[in-house]
This record gives C-alpha cells, structure tokens and sequence, in this order.
C-alpha cells in the first residue's frame, strides 16, 4: 500500500503535533510535581526538545 506525498506529509504533521503536545504535559507535570533542581535540568532539556519538534514541525509546513 503506497501512500500520496500529501497523505505522507499530513502523517508527518500529525506525529509532530502529537510529539509536541507530548513533551508540553511533561513540561507542566515537571513543573507541578517536582524539586527545583530537577525542575530546572528536566525542563531545558524538555525546551530543547520542543524547540527541535517545532522547528521540525514548521520545516514541514513549509516544505510545499
């Protein structure tokens, strides 16, 4: 079964967007249920992870 380069495409956005909403809650549950210290080193390393699933998600968009 092939698929369209549209379809591929839309599969693509969709993953992102499940990526970035995924790594979103672990950001606010860090930030509820958490120690400063670990707040802090598991937070930027969760930012820098939704920054390369945004900018990702966003070469995508632009790639038409």
């Amino acid at each position: 079964m092939s698929t369209s380069t549209g379809e591929s495409r839309d599969l693509t956005l969709l993953i992102f967007v499940a990526a970035i909403t995924l790594v979103t809650g672990a950001i606010r549950w860090t930030l509820k249920r958490t120690r400063l210290v670990v707040v802090v080193s598991g937070t930027s390393m969760l930012l820098v992870l939704l920054t390369l699933l945004v900018a990702g998600y966003l070469a995508v968009l632009a790639a038409d």
